[in-house]
């Protein structure tokens, strides 16, 4: 009995020992499904800041063209201050010309007077 429960005691410890070899390989498939999550999470922060990368040169592109726009409104205004003064100074031009025509007017005036006053 002895011998039959040693056996059974071997094989016991056969089964226990296949078993852990058992647990053993499936700690194993997790350890490297755990490095593939791993891998994946390291790929995801990889593509997360390449993401953020783009918006960062989104926004300062998105800048720049703001101040593009701020430059084109600031000509624009350059431009409009530059008709403004060249219709101030046609306006000028005109009021002149028509003093010239009225004192050109007066002196005819002048010289019909004096025609009429010799004839």
């Amino acid at each position: 009995m002895t011998i039959k429960s040693s056996i059974g005691i071997i094989e016991a410890l056969k089964m226990t020992i296949k078993s852990s070899i058992g647990i053993i390989d499936v700690l194993k498939m997790i350890i490297k499904s755990s490095s593939g999550i791993i891998e994946a999470l390291k790929m995801l922060i990889k593509s997360s800041l390449g993401i953020i990368d783009v918006l960062k040169m989104t926004i300062e592109s998105s800048i720049g063209i703001i101040e593009a726009l701020k430059m084109t409104i600031q000509s624009s205004m350059g431009i409009i201050d530059v008709l403004k003064m060249t219709i101030e100074s046609s306006i000028g031009i005109i009021e002149a010309l028509k003093m010239i025509i009225e004192s050109s007017i007066s002196i005819i005036v002048i010289f019909r007077r004096r025609t009429e006053f010799s004839i």
